[in-house]
């Protein structure tokens, strides 16, 4: 059966891979789908043809692996026609991977512009979310405030702590970031960061926002 593993550093067109979530192109229809490993544990058909299917397993940065198999046996032939939730699935798909056309090519356009009810991530927060101190230093010696209000997570410190970034956490909290801030949902950081499996994380910001 044949089989094609995506290389990260070498992406087809219309192909990207960021984190956990991937977007493939089918080798038997040209159809472009996205998979997540979170929403599809056990791989996702490729919703125009149904003759490939495409599985990803861990992150992009972390040694993961996006493949996607392909053959007229793989998966069984559904009715002549895709059912409205696959259609609706599949439309989808196509808008993202336009949508990542149009933000990452030669004639970028800002993500407000193409999405206006889009939600950006602050410099502060990207690196946050990302693990990248040195940015992160560099944004916080610009004068960020390392408390800033964020429509998406809460904070940079509730950014890190979704990921379980813990260098990033330990330099926020050396920068008076608060780590008994709630966010939208009345959680703290270290509730996120247990929320996500990300234990030491999660201990670090408890003792952080326990009086001495």
């Amino acid at each position: 059966m044949p089989i094609r593993r995506i290389d990260p550093h070498c992406l087809l067109a219309n192909e990207d891979w960021v984190e956990n979530i991937a977007a493939f192109t089918c080798p038997a229809c040209g159809c472009v789908f996205i998979v997540s490993e979170d929403l599809h544990r056990e791989g996702r058909n490729c919703p125009g043809c149904f003759k490939a299917r495409g599985h990803v397993k861990g992150r992009r940065d972390h040694r993961g692996t996006a493949e996607v198999r392909w053959g007229d046996t793989l998966v069984p032939d559904p009715a002549s026609e895709l059912t409205a939730e696959e259609r609706a699935a599949a439309e989808r798909d196509q808008l993202l991977i336009e949508v990542c056309r149009l933000w990452n090519g030669p004639d970028a356009r800002p993500l407000t512009e193409l999405i206006p009810e889009s939600v950006p991530l602050t410099n502060l927060e990207t690196a946050a979310f990302y693990g990248e101190s040195e940015q992160l230093k560099q944004v916080l010696d610009a004068g960020a405030d390392p408390n800033e209000p964020s429509a998406l997570f809460g904070t940079a410190l509730h950014a890190a702590a979704d990921q379980g970034r813990l260098e990033a956490v330990r330099l926020l909290l050396e920068r008076d970031a608060d780590p008994a801030r709630l966010n939208a949902q009345g959680q703290s950081p270290a509730d996120v960061a247990a929320e996500n499996g990300h234990e030491e994380v999660a201990e670090l910001l408890r003792s952080a926002a326990s009086p001495p």
